[in-house]
């Protein structure tokens, strides 16, 4: 054999088939044989897959984003009138339905009087009093309260004029609202419209307009309850 292939060989003895001189090792990844006949990866895979398992970073775990907190609510005061339900406002001094005080020391500013001591001797003298307030731009009515006796003509008048009769709602109020009246509504814009409760009744119920009807009525409720105010708590006339 010749110098330079016996040569070669030793070297290839020494160093492997894939290290001698002039042979170029096999790509990354590629099949090939180990002397004892079994297959197996060649070249420098493992070492590169070392080596890019060691390049890439980790996956970093992810931040848990924490549920937004509730704000909490706020309470919502009671705006329903506790005798009637309606709704009311909390500045209101008084329900604008049924006319109970929200508030008794202004009551009677609600309507637009003073209450005064003369008016509580009034009232315990003659058994009612009498206030002229403003129903609607400028106009004035005269109201009263009611006697006893008044009360009880009143609550008769009603039950006649609903017995055996089916009526709305409506109508009910409309009714109900003109009789209170006619016994606590003396004058309008200084003119009486009748000489008794029957009279005022008819004249009401014929010439005048509900809307009006609607306010009087609670003009005169309002009036009511200022009276009953005035003589269950003294700071009502201090006012």
């Amino acid at each position: 054999m010749p110098a330079d292939k016996s040569q070669g060989v030793q070297e290839m003895a020494q160093h492997g088939p894939f290290d001698a001189p002039g042979i170029a090792p096999p790509q990354p990844g590629t099949p090939t044989h180990h002397p004892d006949g079994h297959a197996f990866i060649g070249g420098r895979a493992k070492e590169m897959g070392m080596r890019r398992n060691m390049a890439d970073p980790e996956p970093q775990p992810q931040p848990q984003l924490q549920p937004e907190k509730e704000t909490p609510k706020k309470e919502e005061k009671d705006e329903k009138c506790p005798a009637c339900g309606e709704e009311v406002k909390e500045e209101y001094l008084f329900c604008t339905q049924c006319g109970v005080e929200l508030g008794r020391k202004d009551v009677a500013k609600a309507i637009g009087i003073k209450l005064t001591d003369e008016d509580v001797s009034e009232y315990f003298f003659k058994g009612y009093l009498v206030k002229e307030i403003e129903i609607a731009h400028g106009k004035k009515g005269l109201f009263k309260t009611l006697l006893p006796k008044e009360m009880d003509e009143l609550e008769s008048k009603m039950m006649e004029r609903f017995k055996d009769r089916d009526v709305s709602q409506a109508q009910w109020a409309n009714v109900s609202a003109i009789t209170g009246l006619s016994y606590g509504w003396v004058k309008f814009d200084g003119v009486k419209f009748g000489e008794t409760a029957d009279e005022r009744f008819h004249y009401l119920m014929e010439k005048m307009g509900p809307h009006v009807i609607d306010i009087a009525s609670k003009k005169w409720t309002i009036l009511n309850r200022s009276v009953q105010a005035m003589l269950e708590d003294p700071d009502v006339i201090k006012n």
